[in-house]
């Protein structure tokens, strides 16, 4: 109704001008610059007017809608307060973040043990640490082909890091058996707080700081453990996908970028702190802190660091 007031003010001073631009035209036909005064001076008043009540319109549309959407997240934020301090939510998080955990020592220091089988009937002893030269003069008597695979899996050994990236697509497939399995539990609390989330980006009349104000607030009650299960539910988990294209976007420019795992400082810290420990240059415990876990606390170290970035 307010509009409608505004916008008659604006067609009642057009209709006005109109009438008297042909009143003008009868009096003034003989004296054209009186009669171009006489029509320019009230167009520009009334586009002056016109401009004014755009501008006053779209200021009330931006306050109507940041108290809609307020109203929205707020409601939203406690609803999922609401289920994050369900005793059932933080047990079945702990229990998820502990299946993908087994996933990762699969690929780490058992590995060994899973090499001796690769080997067989090539290598039938169990391969350990303490024996691993005299596997290594075994393997040398088969033949070449052998001894390049053994040297590959050899390298898997003493940096098992290597081996995430060449496992990606099983590692998903182990994570989607275990994200259907807890779905029952926490697919209502990953699903409200994608809700959230999505409501924040596809707000357009947010800008970019606004969006990450929003962020730290539904961030700051979140735990370590339920950042690093949202991180490993739209990472791995296919359910994850739509939350995983809006925070961690790919193809896009980084100053264009909401970091909310991590900041683009301390990802940078970090990835200078690895390049330095594969040199065996010394570093601390500090150089691997990312803003709200430590870079040792990421299950899959550079598989899911390269995430991050």
């Amino acid at each position: 109704m307010e509009n409608i007031k505004k916008y008659g003010k604006f067609w009642l001073s057009a209709i006005i001008i109109l009438s008297s631009s042909i009143a003008a035209y009868f009096f003034l036909k003989n004296e054209p610059l009186l009669y171009f005064g006489s029509i320019v001076g009230p167009i520009l008043g009334v586009m002056g007017t016109y401009l004014l009540t755009i501008n006053e319109i779209r200021k009330q549309e931006v306050r109507y809608e940041s108290d809609k959407f307020d109203n929205s997240f707020f409601n939203l934020f406690e609803l999922f307060r609401n289920k994050q301090e369900s005793e059932l939510v933080q047990r079945k998080i702990k229990e998820f973040l502990n299946e993908i955990q087994k996933i990762s020592n699969y690929y780490e220091i058992p590995y060994i043990e899973k090499l001796s089988k690769e080997l067989t009937p090539f290598v039938k002893a169990k391969v350990q640490l303490d024996k691993l030269e005299e596997q290594i003069e075994l393997i040398e008597k088969q033949e070449p082909e052998m001894q390049e695979k053994f040297n590959e899996k050899q390298a898997k050994i003493f940096n098992p890091e290597v081996s995430y990236s060449n496992k990606e697509n099983e590692i998903k497939e182990k994570v989607e058996e275990i994200g259907n399995k807890f779905h029952p539990d926490l697919g209502t609390y990953f699903r409200t707080f994608y809700i959230i989330v999505d409501l924040i980006f596809q707000n357009k009349y947010l800008h970019k700081n606004d969006k990450a104000k929003y962020l730290r607030i539904l961030r700051s009650i979140l735990s370590t453990d339920e950042l690093l299960a949202i991180f490993y539910n739209i990472n791995y988990y296919s359910r994850g996908k739509k939350l995983k294209d809006l925070l961690l976007p790919e193809d896009i420019k980084e100053d264009d970028k909401i970091f909310f795992f991590s900041s683009k400082d301390d990802i940078r810290k970090v990835s200078k702190a690895i390049q330095n420990k594969a040199k065996n240059i010394s570093t601390k415990t500090e150089d691997f802190e990312l803003t709200y876990f430590n870079y040792e606390q990421l299950l899959f170290k550079v598989l899911d660091f390269s995430k991050l970035k």
